[in-house]
């Protein structure tokens, strides 16, 4: 059995509809009978549980001078989690956790907007979770809501844990870009020889010496 005056240490983080949140702690409620616990807040709301919360009701409480966007409950501090699954014999019943009880809201209340289990503890088949969350459209002011919402505790020796979220999926490795060769056919030039190209200037030589020769003009007189 798990009872509000064992769970202190959870956070109880209220939102509000304009703006700004407010985190508290909870803890046992003295003099308010056995098994209570809760937080108070200074701003004009309340959560509290008495009792085992297998069967009686969460309470909130929320002023005319404040409305409430969202409450989040955090049970991870306070060694326990919420169990969710109705069927002890489902498949989804976490070995050990028994019964639980979903978010049920008393008769003659009004459900909240949106109620959101999250944050599973590493032993959960898919019925523990660390965290519940209600949220209001139009916010939750001047009213007051019962609801059931069960929790187990862990011990010293097994403590609640986070379920670790699950690996990251490696990134295939990237293949390096395809190189295509491309082979280059061989020169069809011909580069002359050392010696030829020697003799060719020779020749060339040669043939501006006959071509000078040729038009010197001869002296008057001569006769060839």
């Amino acid at each position: 059995m798990t009872a509000g005056a064992n769970l202190s240490g959870a956070k109880i983080t209220a939102s509000f509809l304009n703006g700004g949140s407010e985190t508290l702690t909870w803890a046992k409620i003295k003099n308010q009978g056995d098994g209570k616990g809760g937080v108070l807040s200074s701003q004009g709301w309340s959560l509290t549980q008495a009792g085992d919360s297998f069967v009686y009701p969460w309470i909130l409480q929320a002023d005319a001078s404040i409305s409430l966007a969202a409450l989040t409950i955090d049970l991870f501090g306070g060694n326990a989690a919420f169990d969710t699954e109705e069927d002890a014999n489902a498949a989804s019943n976490t070995d050990g956790s028994f019964q639980g009880v979903p978010f049920t809201v008393k008769p003659g209340f009004l459900r909240p907007d949106s109620v959101v289990y999250s944050t599973p503890i590493d032993i959960s088949n898919g019925d523990l979770f660390s965290t519940l969350t209600l949220r209001w459209d139009n916010g939750f002011s001047n009213s007051l809501l019962k609801f059931v919402a069960d929790t187990d505790s862990g011990t010293s020796e097994n403590p609640v844990a986070i379920a670790e979220p699950p690996a990251e999926p490696a990134e295939p490795p990237v293949a390096p870009p395809l190189v295509t060769l491309v082979e280059t056919p061989p020169s069809t030039t011909r580069v002359p020889e050392p010696s030829v190209l020697l003799g060719l200037l020779a020749i060339a030589g040669l043939g501006r010496r006959l071509n000078r020769g040729h038009d010197t003009e001869l002296p008057s007189g001569s006769f060839l």
